[in-house]
């Protein structure tokens, strides 16, 4: 097991701007949607090694985070991200949406969710909870 989580890592070495310009994008790019919070900038204190590990800490839950939201891990702002050597530069670079670009960009995001629900999957689901209800009202009559 310990074999597999090392597997699926990827190791990144970014510069807290790095992330910074990446949340700050995903904000502005996709209005609306839940964005994971990473730590605030420290000015002062921010070489000490205890703030260093807390920092590092908390920005790879926010990588967990976002890279469990499909439409956000697959988007164009992540995978810059993930391979550009200079991230803030090329996050910089994506321009605005216009508002129609934006919905197509939802649009799409929410049709490849259901389209990789797998129905069948469903109808078992919900052949179980139809039994389940049959035999909570044969209880109910027997009472």
């Amino acid at each position: 097991q310990g074999n597999k989580e090392i597997e699926n890592q990827i190791i990144l070495k970014k510069r807290y701007s790095d992330f910074f310009t990446l949340r700050k994008k995903l904000v502005q790019r996709w209005p609306g949607v839940y964005i994971p919070n990473i730590p605030p900038k420290k000015a002062i204190g921010n070489l000490d090694n205890s703030i260093i590990e807390t920092r590092q800490r908390i920005l790879n839950k926010f990588c967990e985070k976002l890279i469990s939201i499909s439409y956000l891990s697959e988007s164009e702002e992540v995978l810059k991200f993930v391979t550009s050597n200079d991230s803030s530069k090329e996050l910089e670079k994506l321009p605005g949406l216009k508002p129609e670009e934006i919905l197509f960009k939802y649009q799409k995001a929410i049709k490849d969710y259901y389209e990789a629900y797998d129905l069948k999957f469903g109808k078992e689901k919900l052949d179980k909870f139809k039994k389940l209800l049959t035999s909570i009202e044969t209880t109910i009559k027997v009472i």
